[in-house]
């Protein structure tokens, strides 16, 4: 275990745990994954294949995908909505999915994150003039209040510290009779919603919901070399609140706003019918999108 300085300082139960539950480059592991996830009946195949353009926009901007990511999360009809709007774009990364909005739909987006990584996007930006996309480091709570039609947050409500202060903060950024889109995904009930993609086999679905959060994390600081070892999901990188559909419709309702639309994507089609039942259905959840009014 030479390549991880950190290993000595886990007990032995968490040594287990880090070689049987965590990729250390072991080939054989690999194929196995691979085969998991090609055959395995509660992968969804479309949420598979978003994980596959997820990992292909880190290399390049392909805003058709990013479209369609859009269709699925908020429906077929999403660019016609946006025309004339003002929009925050809440946590945009390094702006794809804010560039998108700003190339395909005649509105206007401001893009705002806590960490600078806008350099491959507005270099886009300005080679092919799109003058309606501004993107700034920035924090929610210098936005004037009533600013916004629309507020998106997009595969980052998850992450948020407080996720029901900055619900609160979105809501008070917006104009009145405006809007929120909400998407997150993987849901924390779901098999992989302990967000650890590359790091945590593909084959130990929902050991997160089992295995102590002290164990998880004290192995990811060793695979990822962090420097330190960290016992907490909120203090991995980007953090995470653990949110689930349950949690985020109690927000929801909490702030009194009308609800246009809440869908689930399950984590397979022939599982659907699960996601019906209540007491189980968050297991069963690989993503959440919502509509809201204000």
């Amino acid at each position: 275990m030479e390549k991880y300085p950190l290993y000595k300082n886990l007990n032995y139960f968490e040594k287990f745990i880090f070689k049987t539950c965590f990729f250390i480059n072991n080939p054989s592991w690999k194929i196995f994954n691979i085969y998991f996830l090609k055959n395995k009946i509660f992968i969804n195949r479309d949420y598979l294949k978003e994980s596959s353009q997820s990992e292909k926009k880190q290399s390049g901007l392909d805003l058709d995908s990013l479209k369609e990511r859009y269709k699925t999360a908020f429906g077929n009809d999403f660019l016609d909505i946006l025309i004339g709007k003002k929009i925050l774009d809440l946590g945009c990364g390094r702006g794809d999915y804010a560039l998108m909005l700003a190339k395909f739909s005649n509105c206007t987006v401001h893009g705002i994150d806590l960490i600078h990584n806008f350099e491959m996007v507005n270099k886009y930006r300005e080679k092919y003039k799109i003058d309606n996309l501004t993107l700034s480091v920035s924090d929610i709570s210098q936005v004037n209040d009533q600013s916004y039609d629309l507020v998106i947050s997009h595969d980052s409500f998850e992450h948020f510290e407080k996720p029901e202060f900055m619900f609160s903060e979105m809501v008070r950024v917006l104009k009145p009779g405006g809007s929120l889109w909400i998407q997150f995904g993987p849901s924390w009930y779901g098999p992989y919603g302990r967000h650890m993609s590359g790091t945590f086999r593909k084959d130990r679905p929902w050991l997160h919901l089992i295995l102590p959060e002290k164990t998880i994390m004290r192995c990811h600081s060793v695979i990822k070399n962090r420097g330190r070892m960290v016992e907490k999901f909120k203090e991995k990188k980007g953090g995470l609140n653990k949110m689930g559909f349950y949690r985020f419709t109690k927000i929801v309702k909490k702030f009194g706003f009308s609800v246009n639309s809440i869908q689930t994507l399950p984590i397979s089609k022939k599982l659907r019918f699960l996601i019906y039942i209540p007491i189980i259905k968050e297991l069963f959840i690989a993503s959440i999108s919502a509509k809201l009014n204000k």
